[in-house]
């Protein structure tokens, strides 16, 4: 039942996400956010590219890149902890991957993290996160309206 319940919620929510993943902002930010694996990983766009590597092979990782990936993984964990919503996580990874990225464009070549960093500010400028239109359950009271509020539901517990 453990396995059953959330599957079942996941497929439940799936249209909804599906609507949520389709907006562009997703789609190219994780472009965005996986553009230097896919750089250095992809066998026609790592042939030309430097690497420092003994071996001399440009389609692997070499030291330094391992290091501030990992470096990335670990501020992304520490930072999705006090991560409320699924955007949030999102969101995070998306932003310490970039900044990842131009770092390791940087370091490959400086006309490579100036293309980087040219599309990430034109993306930034151009395509906004999509808000927020779920349900809110955040109340706002006035001196008025709180004590009605107070009144109407003597089971429910506040935290003001």
């Amino acid at each position: 039942m453990a396995v059953v319940a959330p599957l079942l919620a996941l497929l439940w929510g799936l249209p909804g996400l599906c609507r949520w993943l389709a907006q562009p902002y997703y789609p190219l930010s994780a472009l965005l956010a996986a553009a230097f694996l896919l750089v250095r990983k992809v066998p026609p766009l790592c042939r030309g590219l430097p690497s420092q590597r003994e071996d001399g092979n440009p389609c692997d990782f070499d030291w330094r890149e391992v290091e501030i990936l990992m470096f990335l993984s670990a501020i992304v964990m520490m930072k999705n902890r006090r991560s409320i919503t699924v955007e949030q996580h999102i969101g995070n990874i998306f932003m310490f991957s970039k900044v990842a990225n131009a770092i390791l464009f940087f370091r490959l070549d400086i006309r490579m993290g100036l293309l980087y960093l040219t599309l990430c500010i034109v993306f930034l400028m151009t395509c906004k996160p999509p808000l927020y239109m779920g349900p809110e359950y955040i109340k706002y009271f006035s001196d008025k309206t709180i004590d009605e509020e107070l009144e109407r539901d003597k089971r429910v517990t506040w935290i003001v």
